[in-house]
């Protein structure tokens, strides 16, 4: 009967560590995405430079340059 205790309390440990780990990769990617997409909206907008975006995006100006060869 302890064997299957522990191998209970395993399994769900292993399962809530997967599905935290899988959580928190989601927030960085959608994090990622969030200012991929600001980045794109300022870009389409005309109004900044490289430069700019690339600071209040949180982007570095080599991502946003690739974001305007790739959409623009």
């Amino acid at each position: 009967m302890a064997i299957n205790f522990w191998m209970a309390v395993t399994i769900d440990f292993t399962k809530t560590t997967a599905y935290r780990r899988g959580e928190e990769k989601g927030k960085r990617e959608g994090t990622e995405q969030n200012k991929i997409d600001s980045a794109q909206r300022m870009l389409a907008d005309g109004e900044l430079s490289i430069e700019q975006i690339a600071k209040y995006a949180d982007l570095t100006v080599e991502e946003v340059t690739n974001l305007k060869s790739k959409y623009f």
